[in-house]
C-alpha cells in the first residue's frame, strides 16, 4: 500500500455482515478504517452499496465526501475471529 494510498473493499451483501471481517483484518495490519454506505434507491431493483476504506494514515480518510456517508464501526469486530486462508467462518457473520 502506497503511503497515502487507499484500499477500497466492496462489502455490500444482503446475507453476510462483512464489515467486522474487514475491520478485524485492518486492526491486524494496523490500518485505519472508514466504512461508507450509499442508501438503497427508491426503485426495488437498485440497491445501495457499502465500501470499507483502509489506509495507513488517518488523514487520507478525512474527507468531507466520505464523512457524509460514514457508517459507525462494527460492534461485532471483537466477536469475529481473524480470517485467514485456514480459517473463515460464515456462521458468525450471517445477518
Amino acid at each position: 500500500l502506497a503511503p497515502r494510498g487507499i484500499i477500497a473493499v466492496h462489502i455490500s451483501n444482503r446475507y453476510l455482515d462483512l464489515q467486522p471481517v474487514v475491520e478485524r483484518l485492518a486492526r491486524q495490519f494496523d490500518l485505519k478504517v472508514l466504512t461508507i454506505t450509499e442508501e438503497d434507491s427508491e426503485f426495488w431493483w437498485i440497491y445501495g452499496t457499502t465500501w470499507t476504506l483502509l489506509a495507513r494514515e488517518k488523514e487520507v480518510l478525512e474527507k468531507d465526501a466520505f464523512y457524509d456517508r460514514m457508517r459507525a464501526p462494527s460492534e461485532r469486530v471483537d466477536a469475529v475471529p481473524l480470517w485467514t486462508d485456514e480459517r473463515a467462518s460464515l456462521l458468525r457473520i450471517l445477518r
